[in-house]
């Protein structure tokens, strides 16, 4: 949002607190972040809010306008939303540890070779993307590259 000139306020709630449970739901009906409070309405799930602001800024572009780019982007944003179970389950994300190779499995690999696989069609397509991505606590921002 930042990146687009979209004004927001930004509340941190530190993670993993006794309290931060009971802060995230004054916010977000799932308990989690990210959240988007439109006036009085929470929009919760990083793609639910990229998709929202691509609903109310269209004038931005922040998904690609050709229909074919926009599908693809869509396409590769669902997935890497929702995919890669194996990977998510036995590495989940934790910005704080160095855990190299620790829960690397067959299908883990799997799952880390169909993402390098997204990113290298896309590069040698030279697709205009979008993705949605977390910096730090920082509301989801929608973004597009041209990747070439």
């Amino acid at each position: 949002m930042k990146q687009f000139g979209i004004e927001f306020q930004k509340i941190r709630i530190l993670l993993y607190q006794p309290e931060t449970p009971s802060q995230l739901r004054q916010y977000s009906p799932s308990g989690k972040v990210p959240v988007l409070i439109d006036d009085v309405q929470p929009i919760w799930d990083s793609l639910a809010i990229c998709e929202y602001l691509a609903e109310i800024f269209p004038n931005l572009n922040l998904y690609p306008e050709e229909k074919i780019a926009r599908v693809v982007a869509r396409s590769i944003s669902a997935e890497m939303h929702s995919g890669f179970q194996n990977l998510r389950h036995n590495m989940p994300m934790n910005c704080r540890a160095v855990l190299p190779g620790r829960g690397m499995t067959p299908d883990v690999q799997k799952d880390i070779e169909r993402i390098v696989n997204i990113w290298a069609n896309v590069a040698n397509n030279s697709v205009q993307v979008a993705i949605c991505y977390l910096v730090n606590l920082q509301l989801p921002m929608l973004c597009t590259h041209q990747l070439f």
